[in-house]
């Protein structure tokens, strides 16, 4: 007990430093929570780009490719001479001029009818319909790529066209120009998980665990922990710690009665409960100051994950404690040690954009398995209760091999302990 109450004392010693760290690091953690939540993607709403669309003819055909390009662009009104054109494109006033020459319409449909859909695939049908002897004109501003999509809008119309005409040769354009819209106007459903229900112009972004914008807060938070809480127990304990690194402590330690794993067993109880405190008070500064938490139906598995992260980062700051010669080693072993996890490991970077290379690194440390345990909470549909999250198989692999990293340290760590307690007496 001697020795864990020196330890104690020397933990109250340093309670403004640490109460000053921790603050930060919560200030910090609220801040990139709350911001991200902001920033968080919830709908695509697609940039209309400025054109001009000049016919020289009308049709059902130039009427349907006038409204289809009206549904993704601003037209702006633009004369039909060439100089007024340019001007427009040199003052930013359009980036794109699209005109539809005399005869552009005719040329088309005698370019399909001689391109029968029984003879050919649809590509190649495509590639013939989109050179008629009359084609399109258009204009780009300099430098100017926004034009790339309206040309793959025009295409995908008339492609469409060309397969509706050359299938129902028969049926009136109005019908045909009527049927190919709504053909175009329809969206396709794109799996990705986890995210959020976006709606855009043309696909729906739907994934099949939808995760609210709570259990994203709380993914955000708890992944910011591995930061923060690491950084603050390697900076508390390691330097509390180092006391007993001093050659006369340690003598003075192994005269006593007590035996070494005692001594150690001492320290590392001392020191889990300061990792414990500074686990509760992240804990509950995140009820307190982002209540939409507790609305993520998630908090417990989360708390608990922080937890196993509490174990095997007090356990690693225990290890580099008795590796450590010096305050100035134990600031650059933080930084390196807690940021540079940080930046591998995906607290700062999702995994999705991390590449191969660097994943397959970052899987040697417990703080990727910590990030993928929170994404997993996240991303499991909201009606799966506690006993179905904590028993997911993704989840065990990812939690326990976090307590197998934690043991490891603590193994590691009693046994350079034990040493040092040897090699004093």
């Amino acid at each position: 007990m001697t020795v864990f109450n020196l330890s104690l004392r020397l933990i109250k010693r340093d309670i403004p430093t640490m109460a000053l760290f921790i603050g930060l690091f919560l200030a910090i953690s609220v801040i990139v929570t709350l911001s991200g939540s902001d920033t968080q993607i919830q709908s695509f709403q697609q940039t209309r780009v400025p054109m001009a669309f000049i016919p020289q003819e009308t049709n059902p055909i130039v009427d349907g490719l006038r409204a289809e390009l009206n549904s993704i662009a601003e037209i702006v009104p633009l004369s039909a001479d060439l100089d007024s054109q340019l001007d427009g494109l040199f003052f930013g006033d359009v980036s794109y001029v699209l005109t539809v020459p005399l005869g552009f319409t005719q040329s088309f449909l005698d370019r399909i009818q001689a391109s029968p859909l029984g003879s050919q695939t649809l590509d190649s049908l495509a590639a013939q319909v989109l050179k008629p002897a009359v084609p399109l004109e258009k204009i780009l501003g300099p430098n100017e790529t926004r034009g790339v999509y309206l040309d793959m809008v025009i295409n995908r119309y008339l492609n469409t066209l060309a397969i509706y005409r050359a299938a129902m040769p028969q049926e009136p354009l109005v019908e045909t120009v009527r049927a190919v819209r709504e053909d175009l106007r329809s969206r396709s459903r794109v799996t990705m998980s986890p995210g959020l229900v976006a709606d855009g112009s043309q696909t729906t972004v739907d994934s099949p665990n939808p995760a609210p914008a709570a259990a994203e807060q709380a993914q955000v938070y708890f992944n910011f922990q591995a930061y923060s809480l690491l950084a603050i127990l390697i900076l508390g304990i390691s330097t509390n710690l180092l006391v007993f690194n001093n050659r006369n402590i340690r003598m003075r330690l192994a005269s006593s009665p007590q035996p070494a794993r005692r001594i150690n067993l001492s320290l590392a109880a001392a020191n889990f409960l300061f990792a414990l405190v500074c686990w509760s008070i992240m804990g509950i500064a995140s009820v307190i100051f982002i209540p939409n938490i507790l609305q993520s139906g998630r908090i417990i598995p989360f708390l608990i994950n922080s937890l196993v992260l509490t174990f095997w980062a007090a356990s690693l700051s225990f290890l580099i404690a008795h590796l450590a010669k010096s305050r100035n080693g134990i600031n650059s072993i933080t930084n390196v040690v807690a940021l540079g996890t940080s930046f591998i490991a995906g607290v700062f970077v999702p995994h999705e954009l991390l590449g191969e290379g660097v994943l397959q690194v970052a899987r040697f440390t417990p703080t990727f398995w910590f990030v993928r345990a929170n994404g997993l909470f996240a991303g499991l549909p909201g009606s799966q209760g506690l006993g179905a999250v904590l028993t997911n198989p993704e989840v065990i692999q990812s939690v326990g091999l976090q307590i197998g990293f934690g043991l490891a340290f603590l193994a590691v760590a009693l046994v350079l302990g034990k040493g040092k307690q040897t090699r004093a007496a």
